[in-house]
């Protein structure tokens, strides 16, 4: 009978937390779009990408991941996979100086956010944008 009171107790302190933890899963999820809204448009007036706007990225993800309570699962360790093989291609863009730091890291944070097919479809968008910034 003990056995059963407790797991009453634990099931109704984790509901208890239930709007806590949807709150820090779309604090983590929300700023996404306008952190990268924010990018492009610094991007296209100034020409440069703040270093904090990656790293909010990459936060946002990982609240998003802890609160899902998956922090270790494969589909997580694969993201990360995504962002650190697409540092690794767009750091070799930046040393021969076709795109420019801000971009790579960038690129890399956001592709943390997406499996491969998404990434392809992100990365060809995101080159046909970037060509016609090149040509205004």
């Amino acid at each position: 009978m003990l056995a059963s009171s407790s797991k009453i107790e634990v099931v109704e302190s984790a509901s208890s937390f239930e709007p806590v933890t949807q709150a820090i899963y779309l604090a983590g999820l929300w700023p996404f779009p306008a952190l990268m809204t924010y990018a492009a448009l610094r991007d296209l007036l100034s020409f440069t990408i703040p270093n904090w706007i990656p790293v909010l990225v990459i936060c946002g993800f990982f609240l998003v991941v802890v609160t899902k309570g998956s922090l270790w699962s494969l589909a997580t360790l694969l993201h990360s996979g995504t962002g650190i093989a697409v540092l690794a291609a767009v750091a070799l863009l930046f040393f021969r100086g076709l795109i420019g730091g801000g971009d790579a890291k960038l690129i890399a944070a956001a592709s943390v956010w997406m499996e491969w097919p998404q990434l392809t479809l992100f990365l060809l968008i995101m080159a046909f944008f970037g060509g016609v910034l090149a040509l205004v």
